[in-house]
């Protein structure tokens, strides 16, 4: 993603914890790269995208906070949706197939975790992912 977070000047940061969890590596890389992604595709030219892991209520969470432009509250309801766009020209010049976030959303759900949103501390978007630690029981 470095690359394209160049082109516009955007900083990403990534800090935290060490934490074991259950889930494929491959799909939480694919978790990641895509919260990550839109961070940088939403964000304002020289903007910021911190990704920070840490401990919430003693599980692992990983928070992926943008400066961008934010999301409307009535698009709020529908982001996991298959195909759904806040913004469809913006999102035609950004690129993108619009399942990124309803690929998070069953990952995260297949791992026994959280999603939830909140207005990042810039205005932009948070998203925070909770997860189960390695030697707790899911099923």
């Amino acid at each position: 993603l470095a690359p394209g977070a160049e082109k516009y000047g955007i900083v990403i940061s990534v800090e935290g914890e060490h934490f074991q969890t259950f889930g494929c590596r491959s799909q939480l890389e694919e978790l990641i790269y895509n919260l990550c992604d839109n961070a940088i595709r939403y964000n304002k030219r020289n903007g910021k995208v911190s990704v920070t892991v840490f401990g919430s209520e003693g599980r692992p969470a990983i928070s992926v906070e943008d400066t961008g432009i934010g999301i409307p509250e009535d698009a709020i309801p529908h982001l996991f949706e298959r195909f759904y766009r806040v913004d469809k020209a913006r999102s035609r010049e950004a690129g993108g197939t619009g399942l990124g976030l309803s690929i998070v959303r069953d990952t995260v759900l297949q791992a026994g975790g959280s999603i939830r949103l909140t207005e990042g501390s810039a205005g932009g978007a948070c998203f925070q992912v909770t997860l189960p630690l390695a030697q707790e029981d899911v099923t």
